[in-house]
């Protein structure tokens, strides 16, 4: 039984983190987060992470535990769990905690739960339970591991923002968020709270090679070099005070335009990059 206490006497390997549990896991977020779902880690990873000694408290390959005072014995809390870092927005406001969760399938899941949601454990824990852990039936114990993930001390901390693109920090820097990486290299440690705005998003081959296959092809077609160009653009505008816009492709049936926003869309990510007008105002915006 998964509440059942460990006996003190049987032999019993503690592991540094959720990730050594995982197969194909390192120790640290950055492998940890490789194939995994948003939200997305972005470099600028410490040394110590996965760090996740806390008093009263041990991470094992069969989740976290909790060592009773009164007679030392360990109960079962949940499946691995593990607090990753403080987090908060550009503005230093909106605190949480990033987690770290593995689910029945053995896939690491990393959420942001807001602080404010610490109030009621019940929402924390409906979280977790979405995110595919598994939580002892007792209430005492949920409310060991709340406690747990609420007060693990932590140094690490990391800054959440929505969408990607530009984003100006706390302190004056701007930064430019992708799914998977941060610009310039070396900024803060940034992660993307909403994986449905970045998802599309994504890298297939090299430069040198869409630069080949795609830019080079392209050269001589002139809607082809604007589709190109108008992809290129939308970066542009926060750092040039401009507003967004569109261009609309008017033509007959089989004349490219189909043609010129795969080309478009594959600055930015694969096909399903490319959006298209039969959808609901939210899902184009």
């Amino acid at each position: 039984m998964l509440s059942q206490s460990p006996n003190r006497s049987r032999s019993k390997v503690p592991v540094a983190s959720v990730a050594s549990v995982a197969d194909s896991a390192s120790a640290c977020i950055e492998e940890e987060i490789r194939g995994v779902d948003a939200p997305q880690v972005l470099p600028q990873v410490p040394a110590d992470c996965g760090n996740s000694e806390a008093v009263g408290y041990e991470l094992r390959a069969g989740g976290v535990y909790h060592r009773a005072k009164a007679d030392e014995s360990w109960s079962w809390l949940s499946s691995p769990i593990e607090p990753l870092a403080d987090s908060r927005d550009a503005a230093s406001k909106n605190w949480g905690r990033l987690v770290l969760v593995k689910d029945s399938d053995g896939v690491l899941h990393s959420i942001v739960i807001a602080a404010r949601m610490f109030a009621d454990g019940r929402d924390v824990e409906r979280l977790l339970r979405d995110s595919g852990a598994k939580l002892s039936p007792r209430p005492t114990q949920r409310e060991l591991l709340i406690a747990y993930v609420s007060n693990h001390p932590l140094s690490r901390r990391v800054r959440t923002v929505e969408t990607g693109g530009w984003h100006m920090l706390a302190d004056g820097k701007r930064a430019f968020v992708l799914g998977n990486r941060v610009l310039p290299d070396g900024c803060e440690e940034i992660v993307l709270t909403n994986s449905g705005k970045h998802a599309a998003f994504d890298q297939g081959g090299t430069l040198t090679e869409w630069q080949a296959h795609i830019a080079q092809p392209s050269e001589r077609n002139s809607r082809l070099n604007f589709a190109i160009c108008a992809a290129l653009a939308g970066p542009l505008l926060d750092i040039t005070n401009e507003d967004s816009g569109g261009f609309h492709f008017v033509g007959s049936s089989s004349t490219g335009k189909t043609t010129a926003l795969r080309v478009a869309a594959s600055v930015w990510g694969g096909p399903s990059h490319l959006k298209r007008w039969r959808a609901t105002s939210n899902a184009i915006e």
